[in-house]
């Protein structure tokens, strides 16, 4: 009995605690869940399609222009050798040049060949629908069997039409290519320092020409292909070289760069004195402005090595992934994952997470 009164007496004292713990917790518990679903008060900025300045700058070297020799790009016979060995030529003159008297020919008798005019190919187009409409109305079998041999007959003119017309223009792209191919031409001023073709002499495609020395130095760079823009060859650049040597230059040719999401840019030289090989330098480039879509720097996170802004969508923070340009004054390029008109957070507090609901009071 003793043993039963005092069980009693542990127990009940013991009950408010176990409340009190349980309400603690039940409070803690609502606590945090209303702390998740608590809108987080943010600052917002909205992307915009800005006039953005087509602009980079870039380190580069000074490369020598290295010899270079010339193959036939066709296989046929040399109507001309237009220069000597050790002679010097300027960009564009006439090196050596192909008979291209069958092209000549061939190419008189495309521009003979009657063209294939738009309106009968559509009227051959019309004949075939006409004849696919009489074989499904046809009753009888003899009407059906007619019916097909028309549509046959149809179909045959039309490919006819198509085929000719087509040939025509597939001749004739072919041989104004063969015949560019025909005739060589400088690529820049330098020497020839050797000469393998003879007038007269029937080569194989691929076959040498002659060896040519380019005269100077070109400067190189590489850049990021997103920033290249509107640059192109016959594009005016800036190249600085240092020590007052500074000044307008060409860009020679865009290529490839063997880094992914490069491009080899090589330029011409400034005009001041000649630099040595392999001397360090700048290029700058300035095009007309382009339309691209901007976001507030302040709104561009980095986190895991990656770019990304929250977007406010439906009143969520999403975190969204971005593929950034150059950077201008208060703004960044975006080259992939938005569009304008979008809200994003602006300044995002480091602790706020993918989904998070999100207010933004009236800005001023």
């Amino acid at each position: 009995m003793r043993r039963h009164h005092l069980q009693r007496w542990i127990a009940a004292g013991l009950a408010p605690v176990f409340l009190m713990a349980a309400c603690s917790g039940q409070r803690d518990e609502a606590q945090e869940r209303t702390a998740i679903i608590h809108p987080v008060p943010v600052k917002v900025d909205v992307i915009r399609a800005d006039p953005w300045p087509d602009m980079w700058e870039a380190s580069g070297f000074v490369r020598r222009r290295q010899p270079v020799t010339f193959a036939s790009r066709i296989a046929g016979v040399v109507k001309r050798v237009a220069v000597s060995k050790g002679q010097h030529v300027k960009a564009g003159d006439l090196l050596v040049a192909f008979d291209t008297s069958d092209l000549d020919s061939r190419a008189k008798e495309a521009k003979a060949a009657k063209p294939t005019s738009p309106e009968a190919i559509r009227k051959a187009g019309e004949a075939v629908e006409m004849a696919r409409l009489n074989l499904n109305t046809a009753k009888t079998e003899e009407a059906k069997k007619e019916a097909r041999a028309a549509l046959d007959r149809a179909l045959s003119a039309q490919a006819e039409l198509r085929t000719r017309a087509s040939g025509i223009d597939t001749v004739r792209q072919a041989e104004d290519a063969i015949r560019d191919a025909a005739v060589m031409t400088a690529p820049a001023d330098g020497k020839i320092s050797e000469l393998f073709a003879v007038s007269g002499k029937l080569l194989g495609k691929g076959a040498p020409l002659l060896r040519f020395e380019p005269d100077g130095s070109y400067f190189e760079t590489s850049v990021e292909t997103s920033k290249v823009g509107g640059a192109e060859a016959g594009s005016t650049v800036t190249v600085s070289m240092g020590q007052n040597c500074e000044g307008p230059a060409l860009i020679l040719e865009i290529t490839d760069s063997p880094l992914d999401g490069q491009k080899d840019i090589r330029t011409s030289m400034p005009p001041c004195r000649e630099p040595k090989a392999d001397a360090h330098g700048r290029i700058r480039f300035e095009g007309p402005p382009h339309p691209a879509v901007t976001v507030a720097r302040g709104a561009v996170v980095t986190r895991n090595d990656r770019t990304s802004v929250f977007l406010v969508e439906d009143g969520l923070a999403k975190l969204r992934r971005i593929t950034v340009g150059e950077r201008r004054a208060d703004r960044v390029e975006v080259i992939a994952g938005l569009a304008p008109g979008s809200k994003v957070v602006l300044e995002p507090d480091a602790k706020l997470k993918d989904n998070a609901p999100v207010v933004f009071p009236e800005q001023k």
